[in-house]
């Protein structure tokens, strides 16, 4: 997997708040009846999928409905976020990650996936904004087979001390939220 080429400043801003805002999509599933929900949060084990509804400065068209496949990882002592992994599909119905990493970061290192102590994939941060650092990459195959195939992985980040720092991943439901994220995606 390689990291995806440099997006225009515009097009980067509009899928962080877009992305931004799926992060923080109400929980709720109300449903009229014969119609879809204006919300939708489904767990999978250790993944969720979360649909919402577009704000107007997103990438998608305003009052769309996005969704995303994620695992928020927390800081058990703080409850503090250490790192977002969203799964979305793009226009062309691939898959793309995104990844929200914390400050303090060696940037020029990027980030690695690990599964079963072997280097999946090195990706390159694209930004930093107030929720943290951006990772914004397509997933090749192999990435999606391998993740489909584990139980764990492990993204490793570099500190500014130059202390590489694995932040576990379980890959426990991923499939199957995978599985609905594109059912959900290509209505």
């Amino acid at each position: 997997m390689t990291a995806c080429p440099k997006m225009r400043p515009a097009i980067l801003t509009r899928l962080a708040a877009t992305l931004v805002l799926g992060l923080s999509i109400a929980a709720t599933q109300t449903m009229a009846q014969g119609s879809e929900p204006d919300s939708l949060r489904e767990s999978f084990r250790d993944w969720v999928v979360n649909c919402g509804t577009a704000p107007a400065n997103a990438q998608a068209s305003p009052g769309a409905r996005v969704c995303e496949l994620y695992q928020q990882i927390d800081q058990q002592e703080s409850g503090q976020r250490v790192l977002t992994f969203s799964v979305r599909i793009n226009d062309a119905g691939e898959p793309v990650a995104v990844l929200i990493a914390p400050f303090g970061l060696r940037l020029s290192e990027g980030l690695r996936i690990r599964i079963s102590e072997e280097q999946i994939a090195h990706l390159a941060f694209e930004t930093c904004l107030p929720e943290g650092c951006l990772v914004i990459a397509p997933m090749d195959d192999e990435l999606i087979a391998e993740m489909q195939t584990g139980t764990e992985a492990a993204v490793i980040l570099v500190s500014r001390q130059g202390e590489a720092i694995g932040i576990p991943i379980s890959l426990m439901g991923f499939t199957a939220g995978l599985d609905r994220l594109r059912a959900l995606t290509t209505r």
